[in-house]
């Protein structure tokens, strides 16, 4: 079977799985985000495809890309597995009896741009709030905008924010640094993991698609793929449940492989992930939602590329050298070019395929 192309653009990494999902024969539906272009003025869309069963049983739903430039590894897993399906049906060994359902690039706009938000500046999992809830306070994020909004593009100034961030952190507490930053902030629209005011396109989008499989279905699993948390080459499953990470194996995980891990520590408190949304709006149907991490780079190198994720949207230096390694340190910390990194990644998606697919239900 041959390896997933590791692309280097939107364009390349849509090419690359509708061609998959055409080989493979699956069903597609493609939702065109209106009065916008990519990074090279390409149409920008949703595109879903849908193989097996169709109706009846557990569907697997897998989304990519709703944090933009996470769609790059989110892809590379959706083409892996698309092309995993089609090797089994090929041998002789169709997986039977399973709804697979691959919603690539929730994000087409953040993806084409190769930035986390959509081009409104939303965070999508940060978004999905309760119909006509208040959006939650983060009276912590209010303190500390102006220090993430205002460009560091010098040594000396980028010295002066980590000290700034430093002292609040001593002053509240780490956690309460991380919960200010990380958690979802709903009232500044130029900012950092800003939530909106009201559900975002692409979240409507997955809203309907979700909706759309909950009519045939009894029950739903959705995965949707990030990367940023767990070590370097391993993988981390998050529920959003509350209460410690889970000791215990979680079903969704291949049992016995310690690359996978339930849970992570120090996670901020995090409000309008989207599986909850999803899963909460489709109650009394039996939803899993979660989120699945491919661990890239260190916490503290991930902050750093999230605020020059935000700079550069917002206020992109004027030296082209500046911008260039700006660009290419978030790119590293979302999705690098290590040959190693990417080898894991292929054998993680590999296990997540047998386990989820090919094992008994």
């Amino acid at each position: 079977m041959r390896a997933p192309i590791f692309p280097q653009g939107y364009r390349q990494a849509r090419a690359q799985f509708r061609a998959l999902a055409a080989t493979a024969g699956a069903r597609l539906a493609v939702r065109e985000l209106p009065g916008q272009t990519g990074a090279a003025g390409e149409a920008l869309a949703i595109d879903t495809v849908e193989l097996g069963h169709g109706e009846g049983g557990r569907a697997l739903v897998v989304i990519s890309g709703a944090h933009g430039i996470e769609g790059f590894a989110g892809s590379v897993v959706q083409a892996r597995w698309l092309a995993r399906w089609l090797a089994a049906a090929n041998a002789g060994r169709a997986v039977s009896g399973r709804t697979l359902v691959l919603v690539h690039a929730l994000n087409p706009w953040g993806f084409s741009h190769a930035t986390r938000c959509d081009e409104g500046n939303v965070d999508l999992n940060r978004n999905f709030l309760a119909p006509g809830a208040e959006p939650p306070a983060n009276p912590g994020y209010g303190a500390i905008h102006d220090l993430l909004r205002t460009p560091a593009w010098s040594a000396a100034e980028a010295g002066r924010l980590a000290e700034a961030l430093e002292n609040y952190a001593r002053a509240h507490g780490a956690q309460a640094l991380t919960d200010a930053m990380l958690g979802g902030q709903y009232d500044f629209s130029d900012g950092l993991n800003y939530g909106g005011r009201g559900l975002a396109w692409a979240n409507r989008q997955a809203l309907a698609i979700c909706a759309e499989l909950a009519r045939r279905h009894e029950a739903l699993t959705i995965i949707d793929l990030h990367t940023g948390v767990a070590p370097f080459g391993e993988a981390a499953l998050l529920t959003f449940a509350g209460g410690p990470p889970e000791a215990a194996p979680h079903p969704l995980l291949p049992p016995g492989d310690a690359r996978f891990h339930a849970g992570a520590a120090g996670l901020a408190s995090m409000t309008g992930i989207t599986v909850s949304g999803i899963a909460r709006t489709l109650a009394p149907l039996p939803v899993l939602g979660a989120v699945l991490e491919f661990g890239t780079v260190a916490r503290t190198e991930i902050r750093a590329a999230l605020r020059e994720d935000l700079w550069l949207r917002l206020s992109p230096p004027a030296d082209p050298a500046r911008a260039a390694a700006a660009h290419a340190a978030i790119r590293r910390a979302f999705y690098p070019d290590d040959p190693a990194w990417r080898a894991s990644l292929l054998g993680l998606a590999d296990a997540l395929f047998d386990h989820m697919l090919a094992a008994p239900a």
